[in-house]
């Protein structure tokens, strides 16, 4: 749920540091047997620890005179809501509504928001329980519902059971109860793993093949042009996700040593200056496919004012919203009768492709932006194994050496 530190000013008062670097000071303060977490308006500077060690002492004054009123203070709180409650009659709607409050700035829009639907989804089944009444029982319920009846698949699930984990933890921490439900359920237990292999709800690497990519990059280019093209023939020779596609720009590129910096990406319309994970902000080697992409795409993009490498059809800017591709992509796999598989299936293309060809999977996993070579050991084992007995690497996927070259003066119309 994001790295957060928290340095005590003084008693009650804190300086909360977010992962993305964002600082605020917080009280806390006993109300009615609730205890309250606050985050005020104010600059986290010296001026505003005096501030907050004054407020927070009237804050208590008032309430041990009886005339404390939470709504002129904190008129915006999730907690005035339930203000005259005891913890422990809280319901565990209320509960997620003051968590996604206090997590706001800790994340990512994108992340934030994934929780926000995690909430939705776990509101109709347990946001009615009082904390301390929400047993074992009910959330194996609600599970074998997802599991079982919507084929919802298990990292889904557990996605959504994160919010409702954290409220739990925290009531276990402030004794409210004495043990967090979930821990005693095995959710992988309660999924009906053949039904939602049934309900066709289980993702599996299925990449393309050599014919098909070409088919699709002609085809792209015939309905939306060459530049719409370059973009999808650098999703298949480089294996970016579709974010990171996005968010390149040519201040990226390294010509002479034909390498590029990955270090921003593009989600739901928000441009994000980091990547998803700390190991996806990377530098990747260029590709024979990847960098004729680029050479061929600089005369249409590369003197734009916004920087950004690939841009939409018509002059209508860059991509920022994942249906500008997914509309372009699913016509022209409709058009050429090609089996449909998404987006994403480009990034496990060059994957399998490489792997395929002997390429050491250490520096795959850096190439890919993941921590570690495990993941791929274990999603991508299939083409490990083929490259012991092939050994075959198409030549659009090896890697270009570095050039000497002016980058300037190149000029390449080379087509896979």
């Amino acid at each position: 749920m994001g790295r957060v530190k928290d340095t005590k000013i003084a008693r009650g008062i804190a300086l909360r540091t977010y992962e993305s670097g964002l600082q605020v000071i917080r009280i806390t303060f006993q109300y009615k047997g609730l205890g309250c977490r606050e985050t005020l308006k104010i600059k986290p500077n010296k001026t505003g620890e005096k501030y907050a060690i004054s407020l927070k002492s009237e804050i208590e004054n008032q309430i041990e005179r009886g005339t404390f009123n939470y709504l002129e203070y904190f008129p915006d709180s999730p907690r005035a809501a339930i203000l005259g409650l005891s913890t422990s009659q809280r319901t565990v709607k209320e509960e997620l509504d003051v968590w996604l409050n206090d997590i706001k700035h800790a994340h990512r829009n994108s992340t934030y928001k994934a929780y926000k639907r995690a909430v939705k989804q776990l509101k109709p089944f347990v946001g009615k329980y009082k904390l301390r009444h929400l047993d074992a029982k009910i959330i194996k319920k609600m599970i074998r519902y997802w599991g079982q009846d919507r084929g919802v698949t298990l990292k889904t699930i557990r996605n959504y059971l994160l919010p409702l984990r954290a409220i739990l933890d925290d009531a276990v921490s402030e004794e409210t109860i004495t043990r967090n439900p979930i821990d005693q359920i095995k959710v992988a237990k309660l999924i009906d793993k053949k039904k939602i292999i049934a309900n066709g709800r289980t993702y599996k690497i299925d990449p393309f093949d050599s014919n098909e990519i070409s088919l699709i990059l002609s085809r792209v280019e015939l309905l939306y042009g060459e530049s719409c093209r370059h973009f999808f023939q650098f999703g298949f020779y480089q294996g970016l996700r579709i974010s990171e596609l996005f968010g390149l720009k040519w201040e990226d590129v390294d010509w002479r040593n034909n390498r590029v910096q990955i270090q921003r990406a593009v989600v739901e319309r928000v441009l994000q200056e980091e990547t998803k994970t700390v190991a996806g902000e990377r530098e990747i080697d260029l590709t024979i496919g990847g960098h004729a992409a680029l050479i061929n795409q600089k005369k249409h993009s590369q003197l734009l004012k916004s920087g950004f490498i690939f841009i939409r059809a018509d002059g209508k800017g860059p991509f920022i919203d994942y249906e500008h591709s997914s509309t372009m992509w699913k016509r022209a796999l409709i058009q050429e009768k090609i089996r449909y598989r998404n987006q994403n299936q480009m990034r496990h293309s060059f994957a399998s492709n490489k792997l395929s060809g002997n390429a050491n999977i250490f520096y795959m996993a850096e190439q890919m932006g993941h921590e570690t070579p495990e993941m791929l050991m274990r999603v991508y084992a299939k083409w490990i194994k083929s490259a012991r007995d092939e050994g075959k690497l198409a030549v659009d996927f090896e890697r270009i050496q570095p050039t000497n070259t002016n980058p300037h003066l190149i000029e390449q119309n080379y087509r896979p």
